[in-house]
C-alpha cells in the first residue's frame, strides 16, 4: 500500500501537537526530570495529600509528571493522525491492537516495546478506557498497564518522551518537511 500524503489541515494538526509536546517537555525540562529520576508515577499519586497544601519537593514532582503526562497525550494524538492517514507510521494502531488482542507481560511489554510509551502513558493517566462494556479481560489489561506506569520513573519517562519527540519529528520532517517552530 502507498503510503497517502497528508492534507495540509492534516499537518498543520500534527505540527501544533507537536511543538506542544515540546513545550511540555521544555516545561518538565531534563535537569527537572533528572533532580527526580527516581521517583515514580504511582509514588506522586500516592503521596499526594487528600487535603493539606502540596509542599515542595512534591509540588515540582506533581507538575513534571503533569507535563510528562501533556506530552505524552500530544504525541499520541499526532500518531494517531498519522496512524488514521495511513502513512507509514503506525506506532498507535499497533499499540492499540497489541493491548486488545494480548494479555500483559508486566515484565516485558514496555521493555520489548518502548515507543509505545507515549500511548500507555496517555491511556493511563490522560484517557482512561470506559469501564462500562469492558471485559474482565480488558480491564485486568489496563490494570496492568496502569500498574506499569505506577511503576516507571520521572527519568526515564522524560528521556523516552524526549526520544519519541526527536523520532517522530525525524520522520515528519523526512516525509512530509514538517518543522516545529520553537
Amino acid at each position: 500500500m502507498t503510503a497517502m500524503p497528508l492534507s495540509d489541515d492534516q499537518k498543520r494538526e500534527i505540527r501544533q501537537l507537536m511543538f506542544v509536546a515540546f513545550r511540555y517537555l521544555d516545561l518538565a525540562s531534563e535537569a527537572a526530570a533528572e533532580k527526580h529520576s527516581s521517583v515514580t508515577f504511582g509514588s506522586l499519586a500516592k503521596s499526594f495529600p487528600l487535603e493539606e497544601d502540596v509542599e515542595e519537593p512534591l509540588r515540582e514532582q506533581i507538575t513534571i509528571s503533569a507535563d510528562l503526562a501533556s506530552a505524552a497525550i500530544r504525541l499520541t494524538s499526532a500518531d494517531h493522525v498519522l496512524g488514521e492517514a495511513k502513512c507509514g507510521r503506525d506506532v498507535y494502531t499497533q499499540c492499540r491492537k497489541y493491548f486488545r488482542m494480548n494479555s500483559p507481560l508486566l515484565s516485558t511489554d514496555l521493555h520489548e516495546h518502548p515507543q509505545w510509551f507515549h500511548v500507555m502513558l496517555r491511556d493511563v493517566v490522560g484517557h482512561a478506557e470506559p469501564t462500562e462494556g469492558r471485559t474482565e479481560e480488558q480491564t485486568s489489561r489496563y490494570c496492568a498497564r496502569a500498574e506499569l506506569i505506577a511503576g516507571t520513573t520521572l527519568g526515564w519517562a522524560y528521556s523516552r518522551l524526549r526520544l519519541t519527540a526527536v523520532q517522530l519529528m525525524g520522520f515528519l520532517k523526512t516525509r512530509d518537511g514538517i518543522v516545529v517552530a520553537r
